[in-house]
């Protein structure tokens, strides 16, 4: 009986021996594809990460300009046409039958102007769940809105 250090596998035959035994086996080729596969992928991940900041930046400004928009607009149409015409006979017979002065009027009218802009302004701020992003007069900081969204410039 030979000694069981001797006594060789059936299947361990000469020709294992030789260069096939540097070769990669079938799974570790498998793996090698699938890591470099995964790496190409996690590569172009990167360029879609930085297409989705630029996309988020883009909407946000685009947003910002459309609010900024509305604000100013609806400002105008509120200061515009909360004045009389400009001659002064007018005027004076609208202020006999007992309406404001030009003077109060356009005071008003800015306190409605601005009250609109802050109006607006805040339904955006309540949307983002944002404090912090309304100016005084009424405008949104759209500056401010970027770096809570992390967009940068």
């Amino acid at each position: 009986m030979s000694s069981p250090t001797t006594k060789k596998h059936p299947r361990r035959r000469k020709s294992d021996k030789g260069w096939r035994s540097f070769a990669p086996s079938g799974q570790a080729l498998y793996l090698v594809l699938i890591s470099l596969v995964l790496l190409g992928g996690l590569s172009k991940l990167d360029g879609v990460i930085k297409s989705q900041k630029e996309g988020r930046r883009d909407a946000l400004g685009v947003s910002c300009a459309i609010s900024g928009a509305v604000i100013n607009a609806g400002r105008n149409v509120i200061l515009s046409s909360s004045l009389p015409p400009k001659p002064p006979r007018f005027e004076r017979n609208l202020h006999r039958l007992g309406f404001p002065s030009r003077a109060e009027l356009s005071k008003g009218a800015q306190i409605a102007a601005t009250l609109y802009a802050r109006s607006i302004a805040e339904a955006v701020q309540r949307q983002v769940h944002v404090t912090g992003i309304v100016h005084k007069d009424g405008t949104i900081d759209c500056k401010r809105l970027r770096e809570v969204a992390r967009v940068g410039h």
